[in-house]
């Protein structure tokens, strides 16, 4: 065997096997986690429409093939003439989930590192007959049980989770949430640094004049005063107290009648809407649904799997003694 597929086998095996030792619950914990995404509820916009996001989609990967191709040709070390690509850092640093959540100008050169030690080990390795070793067999055998089981339920859990069993569980979610919906209310503000400055704007206003102009002219909010002072839909909880509490208390199209106080200076206040708070599109929720269903689904099979089966564990009994004797 070469020494290059010989390397490839005996990478294998180091990634493989660290995987094999691992209890199947872990496994499954793991598969089922990372589908998870974060930050689901009452936050996000809509998003783009899905033919657009598949174009996009497309387009990115169209680009990041090419970028690959790039870094096959650029070496970045090597190790007795044998080379080291950037594809093969870059690869490297997407396989190991401790590195993705770290500054790349961090992470890339304990990834060349790590990569030249691996060189290093497998020359080694090789030159030992390693690869000829029992204990070799021995462990890629056990990480191949591994691999199919994992493979088996993905493709098992893929087929029963369908998306009608997702859109019933967003029901049941949207109606759980019900209880916890708060008011929000949609306003827009004026801010200013003194007392007098407010008062002198509420006069104006009762004047006539245009409350999104003298936002965009006098706000010190330099960001919602150029969009007239709006401040979008927010809930009670999510501002400082004098102004929630004030914002709160006006009908729709009301305006403050006296300056309200906060650490930030003075603020004029507008309400432009109110309404109960809208539960979180299926889209949003639709990673956390995943994950919650993916579990269910999973605990059900194995449960109905196991009644299935013949199930005969020899010495339960004296297993069982022992464990007591000892915790006494």
């Amino acid at each position: 065997m070469s020494d290059k597929k010989k390397e490839t086998t005996e990478n294998k095996v180091e990634a493989i096997t660290q995987n094999s030792s691992l209890r199947l619950w872990t496994l499954l914990a793991v598969l089922i986690i990372a589908i998870a995404g974060a930050g689901y509820f009452f936050t996000k916009e809509e998003g783009a429409s899905e033919t657009t996001q598949a174009s996009m989609t497309e387009a990115e990967d169209a680009s990041e093939m090419a970028e690959l191709e790039a870094q096959v040709e650029v070496v970045v070390a090597t190790v007795d003439g044998e080379e080291i690509t950037q594809a093969d850092v870059t690869e490297f640093i997407q396989n190991v989930p401790q590195f993705q959540q770290q500054p790349i100008e961090q992470v890339y050169p304990l990834a060349i590192e790590e990569l030249i030690t691996g060189k290093i080990i497998d020359k080694r390795a090789a030159k030992a007959n390693t690869e000829d070793d029992p204990e070799v067999a021995r462990r890629m055998e056990l990480a191949r049980e591994g691999v199919i089981r994992t493979v088996y339920l993905e493709n098992t859990l893929s087929e029963q989770l369908t998306d009608e069993k997702l859109r019933k569980a967003y029901d049941e979610f949207v109606a759980l949430q019900a209880d916890n919906r708060q008011e929000e209310v949609r306003a827009s503000h004026i801010l200013v640094e003194s007392e007098e400055a407010a008062k002198d704007v509420i006069a104006k206003l009762k004047d006539g004049a245009d409350f999104e102009k003298i936002a965009s002219e006098m706000s010190t909010d330099k960001p919602s005063g150029a969009n007239g002072g709006d401040l979008g839909y927010f809930t009670k909880d999510q501002m400082v107290p004098s102004f929630a509490n004030a914002a709160f208390s006006l009908d729709e199209g009301e305006v403050t009648s006296e300056p309200v106080k906060s650490q930030f200076g003075y603020h004029v206040i507008k309400v432009v809407d109110k309404r109960m708070q809208e539960p979180p599109s299926f889209e949003d929720v639709k990673p956390f649904l995943e994950v919650q269903e993916r579990r269910k689904v999973l605990e059900t099979n194995l449960k109905k799997w196991r009644e299935e089966a013949d199930i005969q564990i020899s010495g339960a009994d004296e297993a069982n003694a022992q464990v007591e004797s000892a915790a006494e």
